[in-house]
């Protein structure tokens, strides 16, 4: 915080968040507490609470300043597959005992195969390119590994559920297609 004008922002901490990609936001705070800032910015209201919070690292129990690199790497992208993953075992799979993850060599799906698997309810099932494939088997994360181009080879009996960390209509329209209604969540 460089400069504030909300009596219960002080500047100076440094904040985590998903900033945007500049030198400088502006906000206005909204809900402000010892450990957290909401942008209260009209034009943010319709996002998820998480684009919109700013957490001061002043009372944060999990900052260390050596470590800051590595932490706001991972912050961000395991929350999102902790929340997926939560999202799904809160609803019981669905039914599915696969959860098939696109894009399985990025961080965020890394980190929602390993949640998956932690829990123990589904099978992580990976897609991902033929370049990254062994990658991905070597990880141990996924109980399976199929390249984008064999995803018709995957058991379309077995009830699936879909996370789509790519946004490829390639991949977005194959599995679908491939499970219909054996595809109990997209």
């Amino acid at each position: 915080v460089i400069l504030s004008m909300h009596p219960e922002v002080k500047e100076g901490p440094r904040c985590f968040g998903f900033h945007p990609m500049s030198r400088h936001l502006a906000i206005q705070p909204g809900a402000v507490s010892p450990g957290q800032i909401v942008d209260g910015a009209p034009h943010r209201a319709g996002l998820a609470p998480t684009y919109a919070q700013y957490l001061p690292t002043t009372g944060d129990a999990v900052y260390a300043e050596e470590r800051e690199d590595q932490i706001l790497l991972m912050r961000g992208l395991f929350m999102t597959s902790f929340l997926a993953e939560d999202f799904l075992a809160e609803k019981g799979y669905f039914g599915a005992r696969a959860v098939l993850i696109s894009s399985a060599s990025s961080k965020t799906s890394i980190a929602l195969a390993f949640e998956v698997k932690r829990r123990g309810l589904a099978r992580a099932v990976g897609l991902t390119s033929a370049r990254n494939a062994d990658f991905v088997r070597g990880l141990g994360f996924y109980e399976q590994v199929v390249c984008y181009d064999d995803i018709g080879t995957l058991d379309s009996g077995e009830a699936a559920v879909f996370v789509d960390m790519a946004g490829d209509g390639g991949v977005t329209g194959a599995v679908p297609r491939h499970f219909g209604d054996r595809l109990k969540y997209d």
